[in-house]
């Protein structure tokens, strides 16, 4: 018997092989512990809400003292070491300056974990195609083979609460929708003959989408220049107007990454066009016929 075969088949080092053999890096995919990051930051702002108010209750005790040199002490930072003696007036100094050295340590460990946080939560949720490829190679087809035992199995039960360190190049409706339909065979990556997981190349979606795209924007000019030319009803031409828009509209959401603001003024000199088109000569020209 093979072990190191057999050792790559099962466990942490099978995983392992699976998730680094894609090229994409799509099966970078790893829990995001949205829970306990709530209850470590939580539990950080309780801690740094109790020493906002220990500071508060100490300062209005020396607003409601009569020691001036404790007033003063309220306009600079007090240097306890350099007093002389451990009087009311300097325990009040050292336990003042102890709450501030524990606030910046406690606001420190606070804001590296808040933007740590908001940089993860930039991070998206991994797509149906990678995740579903990767459950399979963890837990098997029917969800009965597990590679992994104990809590591991079920690391990627919650979608919500996954990440993807690989994020699509391509977001436009299209592009995904190709990705996940891919009509021709893979490549396979592993050596295993049991291993039916393909890999296809990222720059054909890239090409087969842009093809497309290049037809649908042709189509959509040159369509409504014919439908208008030879439609001469002016409810029909009114009617063709709009819908040429709404498809407009709906290419430019689908198959472009473009924002709201860019599709609104792309969609409005669309519109434009065919008005202009519409009520110019082009429009009320009658196809001639052959005699």
């Amino acid at each position: 018997m093979n072990f190191g075969a057999a050792l790559l088949e099962d466990g942490y080092p099978a995983i392992v092989d699976f998730i680094a053999r894609d090229p994409d890096h799509e099966t970078y995919i790893f829990r995001r512990f949205s829970r306990l990051t709530a209850k470590v930051l939580l539990s950080l702002q309780g801690e740094l809400l109790s020493v906002e108010d220990e500071l508060r209750k100490l300062e209005q005790e020396v607003v409601r003292g009569q020691s001036v040199s404790a007033h003063h002490a309220l306009r600079s930072w007090p240097r306890v070491a350099e007093s002389p003696t451990l009087d009311t007036r300097s325990d009040m100094q050292k336990k003042r300056r102890m709450l501030m050295e524990r606030a910046q340590t406690q606001l420190k460990e606070y804001h590296e974990t808040l933007l740590r946080q908001a940089q993860i939560s930039e991070l998206e949720i991994p797509r149906s195609r990678p995740l579903n490829t990767y459950r399979v190679e963890l837990n098997g087809e029917d969800g009965k083979h597990h590679k992994l035992d104990g809590l591991e199995e079920h690391m990627l039960d919650d979608s919500a609460d996954l990440v993807t360190l690989a994020a699509p190049a391509n977001r436009d409706a299209l592009s995904n929708f190709i990705c996940d339909h891919w009509p021709f065979p893979g490549r396979r990556l592993s050596p295993h003959e049991w291993d039916r997981t393909r890999h296809f190349d990222g720059r054909k979606v890239v090409l087969l989408v842009s093809a497309l795209s290049t037809m649908i924007a042709s189509a959509l000019l040159v369509a409504p220049v014919l439908a208008l030319y030879f439609v001469m009803n002016p409810g029909a031409r009114l009617a063709l107007v709009i819908v040429f828009i709404l498809l407009f509209s709906l290419a430019m959401s689908l198959a472009t990454n473009a924002s709201r603001d860019s599709i609104f003024a792309a969609t409005a000199a669309y519109s434009a066009v065919l008005v202009v088109f519409v009520s110019g000569n082009l429009a009320n020209a009658t196809p001639s016929t052959p005699g």
